[in-house]
């Protein structure tokens, strides 16, 4: 900072289609809703003028939701982490559909799971079951292999997910490299990056987003 001016440099390469920059606080706090505050930015890199969403515009709805709201469909993981049983549920190329998976090999193999069935709501450790919703709601199903699926009333449904100690499906926004490395989305062995679910120390996705690998 010198002579009413700021300087800062990141050093790091940054992935992103867009920023958004959110001014805190002013350095004359006595003068923060008043005064005027100017901002220059200088970007180096490439421009991909292919990029089929290069004219989408900030204002659109975004694909991913950060709500666990039932009536929005968002990429998620959810784990069986005592029998080392991972679910993920992902978009296709519509994106107001998602298909869900799961395997109990570490990755190595990857099994559909009921084609009607778009959100793993989580699990429960006292019963071992990992619950989920039919998207033809109102469904509820439960399983505790992720192959035999057996119907929830909606009471015994809604007892098991809001109890505390649920362990509740983990979305993952659509957000670039950095931005999720931060966030640590972890389950058990499991965690989510801007590419894929990587299980323990794999150097490469056990699935990719928006397919699913080694099936």
């Amino acid at each position: 900072y010198a002579e009413g001016s700021a300087t800062d440099i990141i050093q790091r390469p940054q992935e992103a289609r867009y920023y958004r920059f959110v001014i805190e606080e002013a350095s004359d706090t006595n003068r923060e809703y008043d005064q005027f505050v100017a901002v220059r930015l200088e970007f180096f890199g490439c421009y991909v003028d292919a990029d089929e969403t290069s004219n989408m515009t900030c204002t659109e709805r975004p694909n991913t939701w950060f709500s666990d709201s039932n009536e929005r469909l968002n990429r998620h993981f959810s784990a069986d982490s005592y029998n080392n049983v991972i679910y993920f549920c992902d978009s296709t190329s519509d994106m107001n559909h998602q298909v869900c998976y799961y395997s109990n090999s570490g990755g190595s193999t990857w099994n559909i799971i009921g084609r009607s069935i778009d959100t793993i709501q989580g699990y429960e450790l006292s019963s071992g079951k990992i619950f989920a919703i039919d998207s033809e709601r109102p469904a509820y199903l439960s399983s505790k292999d992720g192959l035999k699926w057996t119907p929830e009333t909606y009471e015994a449904f809604n007892q098991s997910v809001s109890h505390h100690k649920f362990q509740h499906k983990v979305i993952v926004p659509a957000l670039h490299k950095e931005g999720l490395r931060r966030m640590n989305l972890k389950v058990g062995n499991w965690k989510a990056l801007h590419d894929g679910l990587y299980f323990e120390d794999s150097s490469v996705p056990k699935a990719y987003w928006n397919k699913c690998c080694k099936m």
